[in-house]
């Protein structure tokens, strides 16, 4: 049994590398391939968080539970579905800061998050303009989805198959082979969806108009990677 380890030269198609083992009459063929999907995102998903200081208790307590009312405004008046945004219990903390070597009390931080699910992608920007204007909100954890993830999944596997079957077919010219076959197919390590742009707040003097904000989407890639087995019989 001869092993030998070879790496042909990449097209535009992706892989890693071959395992193959041999034999007179038939060859075992391992190939690592990848297929990607790139797709515009149609979900953001983010939280906004709203937070207020004051030595008064009531008054804290009554700041963040108005700028609540403000953000639910807001997505109420984008049409986002109340379904598609959650909020947290009202957070009640003491805050101190240091003076001298002494704390002191700054004052009860009342704070509360909502997580929200847009299924717009177009009401983004408004819906980000509103809510930054507001002084005492701001937003964390902005990534991005795709409502057909499982589908598109199921693209970039077909692909790595694909680029898989090409590079065996390759093999079966070169060794002037009668046929090939799938033996076994597994999945290796896949990366999660991710933009490959972070999305970033462009400067207000670019937004299209006064007091908006544009964000920079970025795209969507789905990646899957695969280890094919193929028999290719002389």
């Amino acid at each position: 049994m001869i092993r030998i380890c070879m790496l042909f030269l990449v097209f535009s198609l992706i892989f890693s590398g071959c395992n193959i083992n041999s034999d007179n009459q038939n060859v075992m063929v391992n190939i690592f391939a990848t297929g990607k999907v790139e797709v515009k995102p149609d979900i953001a998903n983010f939280i906004v968080n709203a937070s207020c200081v004051h030595k008064n208790i009531e008054t804290s307590n009554t700041c963040v539970k108005g700028q609540l009312e403000t953000i639910t405004t807001i997505l109420t008046e984008a049409q986002v579905s109340k379904d598609d945004f959650h909020t947290s219990d009202i957070r009640l903390d003491k805050e101190y800061y240091w003076r001298n070597n002494t704390q002191v009390f700054r004052g009860y931080r009342s704070s509360v998050s909502s997580t929200v699910s847009l299924k717009d992608m177009k009401k983004l920007n408004a819906i980000f303009s509103g809510l930054m204007t507001q002084k005492d909100l701001s937003i964390s954890n902005l990534s991005y989805s795709h409502s057909q993830l499982e589908d598109l999944a199921n693209e970039a596997y077909i692909k790595a198959l694909n680029n898989s079957r090409n590079l065996a077919k390759e093999f079966q010219t070169n060794l002037e082979a009668k046929s090939l076959e799938i033996v076994r197919i597994s999945n290796t390590n896949d990366p999660l969806p991710q933009a490959e742009t972070t999305a970033k707040f462009l400067d207000q003097a670019a937004a299209p108009r006064p007091g908006s904000m544009n964000v920079n989407i970025g795209t969507l890639v789905l990646q899957k990677n695969l280890k094919v087995q193929y028999l290719i019989k002389r």
